[in-house]
């Protein structure tokens, strides 16, 4: 015997009216801020233990050697931009969850794509991605656990 559940009419958003906002942002910035210890970490680790460079992808071509601070930075930006996702997603998907899931699995099989394909090395292409993938868990499991604290039931 299965469980079923009752869906949502299509073209409205279950969550909308539930959702404290506040709440999400103030979960998304706490991930904002594990987001960026845990790049500064994914950072020195490659670095400092497998010596091997961090590469980072210019818009418009090439590959450089970000700092830090700027890889760290990325992470904060990385978590900011999903919360502001999943509020949108909140406010307007009648299933936000599985959207955001999606969206965001895309998005980092993209960065743990990039710079596999840019460095010249398969080493330090690897290492990148797995850092980045690391970073982007981070961030999606924050805003998830955040949005899911937000929705009043």
């Amino acid at each position: 015997m299965g469980v079923y559940r009752l869906m949502p009419a299509p073209g409205t958003a279950p969550y909308a009216r539930r959702l404290d906002r506040r709440r999400l942002w103030t979960g998304g910035a706490w991930t904002a801020l594990a987001c960026a210890v845990v790049a500064a970490a994914a950072f020195l680790t490659v670095r400092e233990i497998l010596d091997l460079p961090i590469l980072g992808v210019i818009v418009y071509g090439g590959v450089i050697e970000p700092h830090l601070f700027v890889y760290a930075l990325g992470g904060v930006a990385a978590a900011f931009a999903a919360t502001a996702l999943m509020l949108l997603l909140l406010r307007g998907s009648a299933r936000p969850f599985p959207y955001f899931r999606w969206i965001v699995g895309l998005c980092l099989a993209l960065v743990a794509m990039m710079p596999v394909f840019a460095a010249g090395d398969a080493a330090t292409g690897l290492a990148t991605a797995a850092a980045n993938v690391i970073v982007g868990l981070t961030a999606w499991a924050g805003v998830v656990l955040a949005a899911r604290a937000a929705v009043r039931e």
